[in-house]
């Protein structure tokens, strides 16, 4: 949604390939981005997960959050000096492209409503 917007500007090349204040609006974007994703990620992990399972859902998820944000510059590192320096982009929109589908096989069969808003 809305939050998506901040992320794809603050990753722009006309905000972070320029010189002078690209680069901090570039990530205020990205921090004001990712400061709107996460806790809407994290409320719709819990949902899914059963209410006895919740904790380990939000525990796993903040977990792999931030095992990507160590091993994400490392692999990227490696990627830009190994393969291309386009190598680690493509990874992260393939990356993308996969959540985004596992995101949209996860969203419920119908617009009604589900169980929980029913009880």
């Amino acid at each position: 949604g809305r939050a998506g917007v901040f992320v794809v500007f603050g990753l722009s090349p006309r905000f972070t390939a320029g010189p002078g204040g690209g680069r901090a609006v570039a990530g205020v974007l990205l921090a004001g981005g990712g400061g709107l994703v996460s806790p809407s990620c994290s409320s719709y992990g819990s949902r899914k997960a059963e209410a006895n399972e919740q904790g380990m859902m939000l525990g796993t998820m903040q977990s792999l959050s931030a095992l990507a944000r160590v091993l994400g510059p490392a692999v990227g590192g490696l990627l830009y000096q190994a393969v291309a320096p386009g190598a680690p982009y493509f990874t992260g929109a393939v990356g993308m492209l996969l959540a985004a589908a596992l995101a949209m096989a996860l969203r419920p069969a119908t617009v009604a409503g589900s169980a929980r808003s029913a009880a």
